[in-house]
Formats: C-alpha cells, structure tokens, sequence
C-alpha cells in the first residue's frame, strides 16, 4: 500500500497480488483492501521494456 502512494505501480502491483498468492486471508481486515488495490493497479501497461547495460551498447 505504501508503493501504491508513492506512485510505484509497479512494484505495488506485485507486492500485492505475491501476498495474496502466498496467503489470501493474511487478516481479515486488510485482504479486501489488498484485492481492491491490485484491481484498482490493473495491468501492467503493453510496453517494451528498454535494454540497459552491455547489450544496449551495440545500438
């Protein structure tokens, strides 16, 4: 919940949805939250992602 403040959406997401995977009813209170926020991030956007480092050099 504190990525999805910062901004960080990405990692929010997955943070998130691996909680809920390893143990959906983690407490009773937050588990909804935790699904509303996950599908309230939705996907991750259909972009590519840059190359950095060695392989980018050859370009």
């Amino acid at each position: 919940m504190i990525e999805r403040e910062l901004e960080r959406y990405g990692p929010a997401r997955r943070h998130l949805a691996e909680a809920l995977r390893i143990n959906p009813r983690f407490s009773p209170l937050r588990v909804p939250a935790a699904r509303a926020a996950v599908e309230a991030l939705g996907e991750p956007p259909d972009t590519e992602v840059p190359v950095m480092g060695p392989e980018a050099e050859g370009e």
